[in-house]
């Protein structure tokens, strides 16, 4: 075969035998993800799945040696936090035999802190699984967005969305659609409008927050405190959304009582822009009114948040003949209550995530 030929055999060896505990197999690729979409996204890249040299073969031997070596493991850190992930299905690490015989290895070098972690179901790319949103959250933002690193990580984004292939990756992460029929669903203002956003924000500790507050082992405390909200909630969410999952704005609605929950066609998390932008604003709209999302008129109540630094309000009056709403803007005042009486309702002006809240404390 020699240094640079492909061998069908040590390939079938390989990535085909990863493959068999799959069967029926859909694809040559299954073993990767039980998330068909990316699992297709692999096979129709052509940088990915293909035969590899006998050179590559040998070094990747060589290197499993390498790094096998209690020697070479007695050479790291035995303060060294480390953190050790894998799906329980993994054919690599066969399903989990490697992951456990790796922690042992780390604890006889005399490791003190080292934790593992299975994700039931898994298969090998964790990070593309059905789960991905959960595993991503629990392991790798915490670490990107922490106070050490979120300023560098935020300035690369700011920089890569200088470029339109730049923000086609940003919006890739943030959509299930493939990147170029999302793209296309934004028009040319969408675009600059996600751009600006892109390049104005940061996280501080905020965003590790939410991270933590939406990880699986704080669900029972998310739950009851959710389940105490006595304000009006609006829930809106999007199937398209990758930055937030669908079923956790499903579990929001269902965790607070008499929440409104409103499915919307919006391409990517960014919920008010594409073409869907102005059913967003008639359902907000209607919800602010006093009218239920359904169209069924609901009783107003005086309504009111607690205002925030540097944050513009405004206050909408149900006007009295048509039922439009006449509104006004001003800067936040020290008072929580709404400025139009009682039956004004006072929000920030442009304040909406995708399958986050729009609360209303009474």
């Amino acid at each position: 075969v020699g240094p640079k030929g492909r061998s069908p055999v040590i390939h079938a060896l390989g990535f085909d035998a990863f493959n068999k505990a799959f069967k029926p197999n859909r694809t040559n690729a299954d073993w990767l993800s039980r998330d068909d979409s990316e699992v297709d996204k692999y096979v129709a890249d052509p940088l990915c799945g293909f035969e590899c040299s006998t050179t590559l073969w040998i070094d990747l031997v060589d290197a499993l040696g390498a790094i096998s070596d209690p020697a070479r493991q007695a050479q790291v850190p035995n303060d060294l936090p480390v953190y050790v992930v894998a799906g329980s299905e993994d054919p690599v690490s066969e399903k989990t035999k490697g992951l456990r015989q790796l922690v042992s290895a780390y604890e006889r070098a005399g490791l003190r802190d080292v934790t593992q972690k299975i994700y039931p179901g898994a298969r090998h790319e964790i990070f593309n699984e059905t789960n991905r949103d959960e595993i991503t959250a629990f392991v790798v933002a915490p670490v990107l967005f922490s106070p050490l690193l979120h300023g560098a990580v935020w300035a690369a984004v700011h920089r890569l969305v200088r470029s339109d292939g730049g923000l086609r990756r940003m919006l890739a992460v943030l959509s299930r659609l493939p990147v170029d029929e999302c793209w296309q669903q934004f028009s040319a203002a969408d675009r600059e409008a996600a751009r600006a956003l892109f390049r104005r924000m940061r996280s501080d500790a905020g965003f590790v927050n939410d991270l933590h507050q939406g990880r699986p082992d704080t669900d029972a405390a998310r739950r009851q405190a959710l389940s105490a909200v006595r304000c009006a909630t609006l829930v809106t969410a999007s199937r398209h959304d990758r930055g937030v999952d669908f079923a956790t704005a499903q579990s929001f609605a269902a965790a607070i009582p008499g929440a409104v929950l409103v499915e919307l066609d919006a391409p990517s998390h960014l919920l008010w822009l594409g073409p869907g932008q102005e059913r967003l604003r008639s359902v907000v709209r209607d919800f602010l009114a006093g009218a239920a999302v359904t169209g069924t008129p609901r009783p107003l109540r005086r309504l009111h948040v607690k205002p925030m630094r540097g944050i513009r309000y405004r206050t909408t009056l149900p006007a009295q003949s048509e039922g439009e709403a006449a509104s006004d803007e001003h800067r936040q005042s020290d008072a929580g209550d709404c400025a139009g009486g009682p039956v004004g309702v006072r929000v920030p002006i442009g304040v909406h995530r995708g399958g986050h809240l729009l609360r209303l404390g009474e």
